[in-house]
């Protein structure tokens, strides 16, 4: 039994780290899906709590799902944890998209860049004047009320303020850059003006303008699309008819996406498999120690040959596991196999592996046929077991769903082990009794060995080659030798009997 547990351990270690990497790729292909699903959603959504909107008015509040979704979309695709939320809050210099990252953006998409960056720019006092003119019921408030609702400080640092101070200001891709010269030259005006009130005006117009961009990035890679004016007029018509589409996957992952994320999972794997590869030896080590004083210089031999086999084939697995996996779930490698389970790619791929090593030791003569065959039969139903166990694992621990997945997948192993020691021994023992072959899967090789022809006081001579000639061979005559009874002084017996003389091979023993 000690031997099928580390059997089934051996083929534990190897799937498991494939198995996490292949997971790691099927998560990737899911938080792309999620990220898509939720952009289109929300497009949609907003179009139509908006709907009593012009197109013009609607545009900004699309601008705020469409900069929050895309940028959602990069990070998934860059294997980012930022994400950014449209906060759909209408109070005074409220923020239209937050992040996780610890920035806020304001968004404008007005008729012109000058309109757009004024808005980006306005104060508090400026805002209240905005609020008087809007007033068409009742006595509006006044200036101290009107600071009161919102809790404003009465101090003129803080009116002067724009009311999206701290905030980035998103404005529209095609007038960020007429936007700029405009606060530019609204900045150059006040700089030249005597007075605290002007440069705070000025301190304003130039806080807006290093905060003044067309998109939603974290600094590290991942950005949102900047948008024009008028593709979110289209856009807008687009969702109220129905007929916005989802973005493809397929097109989104591309080449570079896989490889930077199958080399992540593979580093990942190699991590797991130099820790699983060296801890039963390491654990060994720490029993002689214990017992004996000492480390055997042998033991320590195995650790490091184990250090540095381990996370070489981990890499290799794990990065091909993870590749396929998310190849296969962005469609690819076609529609058919969209939705294929990574523990399955990475069983395949450590079949594979190794039947290809296996091929290899064949072709440099360590290795014979039948022993490949029985390698990859055994190989073929520890995988299967495993998956099966993994299955069962994530079945019942659903929230330790990788927990799961390693338990389960180990003791499937074990069992997998199991069953396939107990196939080849029914498989001989079936054979050598019966003398069948059972459809080839066993030779039956009744040819006397060497040491059976010496058992019988044969001489046995091997010839790596003879050369025979015809003119010189001689004819010779063989005499006739008489047996009397009385020479025999002994008979030796022995009897023969089948057994396993070689892979799935049954002869005389």
């Amino acid at each position: 039994m000690p031997e099928v547990f580390q059997n089934g351990w051996q083929y534990y270690t190897k799937a498991v780290a494939a198995g996490m990497a292949a997971k790691a790729g099927q998560d990737y292909c899911t938080n792309v899906e999620q990220a898509i699903g939720t952009f289109t959603d929300d497009m949609y959504k907003i179009v139509h709590e908006h709907g009593n909107l012009g197109v013009g008015q609607c545009k900004g509040f699309v601008a705020e799902a469409w900069h929050a979704g895309t940028f959602n979309i990069n990070a998934s695709l860059k294997g980012s944890i930022h994400k950014a939320y449209v906060n759909k809050s209408n109070s005074l210099g409220s923020v239209d998209v937050s992040t996780n990252f610890g920035t806020d953006y304001s968004m404008k998409y007005l008729e012109s860049a000058k309109a757009s960056a004024s808005a980006q720019a306005k104060n508090y006092y400026e805002k209240y004047y905005e609020y008087l003119r809007r007033s068409r019921k009742g006595e509006p408030m006044s200036f101290e009320e009107y600071l009161q609702k919102y809790g404003i400080e009465n101090n003129p640092e803080e009116l002067f303020k724009s009311v999206y101070s701290g905030q980035y200001r998103v404005v529209p891709k095609e007038q960020l850059e007429e936007a700029i010269k405009y606060l530019e030259k609204l900045k150059g005006i006040e700089e030249g003006k005597d007075g605290i009130n002007r440069a705070l005006i000025y301190e304003n117009y130039a806080e807006t303008l290093r905060k003044l961009t067309d998109k939603i990035s974290d600094g590290e890679g991942v950005e949102s699309i900047p948008w024009d004016k008028e593709s979110a007029e289209i856009i807008v018509e687009l969702c109220r008819e129905g007929r916005f589409k989802p973005i493809d996957i397929s097109k989104l992952i591309t080449t570079d996406y896989i490889l930077q994320q199958a080399l992540k999972a593979g580093y990942t794997a190699a991590v797991m498999s130099l820790v699983m590869e060296i801890a039963p030896k390491v654990c060994e080590a720490i029993i002689l120690l214990a017992k004996n004083g000492e480390i055997d210089p042998e033991q320590l031999k195995k650790i490091g040959l184990a250090a540095v086999k381990g996370p070489t084939l981990g890499f290799i697995r794990g990065y091909v596991s993870c590749a396929l996996t998310i190849a296969c779930n962005s469609g690819k490698l076609g529609t058919q196999f969209v939705g294929v389970q990574g523990n399955v790619v990475a069983a395949i791929t450590v079949l594979v592996m190794d039947t290809v090593k296996n091929a290899f030791l064949v072709a440099t003569g360590k290795m014979t046929a039948r022993e490949m065959s029985v390698k990859t039969e055994d190989a073929a139903i520890i995988s299967i077991g495993a998956l099966i166990g993994g299955s069962i694992g994530t079945t019942l621990l659903p929230q330790l769903v990788v927990l799961g997945y390693m338990v389960g997948s180990f003791v499937g192993s074990v069992i997998g082990t199991i069953v396939a020691e107990g196939k080849n021994t029914i498989i001989l023992a079936l054979c050598s009794n019966t003398g069948i072959t059972l459809f080839g899967l066993v030779d039956q090789d009744y040819t006397l060995s060497k040491e059976m022809i010496e058992a019988l006081g044969l001489s046995v001579v091997s010839l790596n080659r003879v050369e025979l000639s015809h003119n010189g061979l001689k004819r010779n005559e063989l005499k006739q030798t008489e047996l009397y009874r009385n020479e025999l002084k002994h008979l030796d017996v022995v009897c023969l009997r089948r057994g396993v003389i070689g892979v799935r091979r049954i002869g005389y023993m």
